[in-house]
């Protein structure tokens, strides 16, 4: 059986390099659209690709019987928690002038994530 603090490993990774990607997504000049491109693909994967790791850890923590209910109430704050960071990027970007200063915004969020999936233990 793989341990919890196995399964926090490769979201961890994962949401890290997506930072540094998106990171790099505001550092490419917006002339070069192959770049940028080719590093949103990498950023969705990166973004998306530990959900298959968040269903495996929910019946780690929370056992068989209530796994049905953290992943929903997960998936509640995930899509809740991103319903109110649109209107605050849009109001980052309005403040600073700035439309590609949400890609920084978005970095530091997966930075700040992939330290916070390293705490959760069983």
């Amino acid at each position: 059986m793989i341990k919890t603090a196995d399964r926090s490993k490769p979201i961890a990774i994962s949401l890290g390099l997506a930072g540094l990607v998106i990171l790099l997504v505001y550092i490419v000049p917006k002339e070069n659209v192959l770049g940028g491109l080719l590093l949103m693909f990498l950023a969705g994967f990166l973004v998306y690709g530990p959900q298959s790791c968040y269903w495996p850890l929910s019946p780690d923590l929370l056992g068989v019987k209530r796994s049905g209910t953290g992943i929903g109430v997960m998936n509640t704050f995930a899509y809740g928690l991103a319903g109110i960071g649109e209107p605050l990027l849009g109001y980052l970007a309005d403040v600073t002038g700035k439309d590609n200063i949400v890609f920084v915004a978005t970095s530091l969020m997966c930075f700040i994530a992939a330290l916070i999936i390293l705490f959760v233990r069983r």
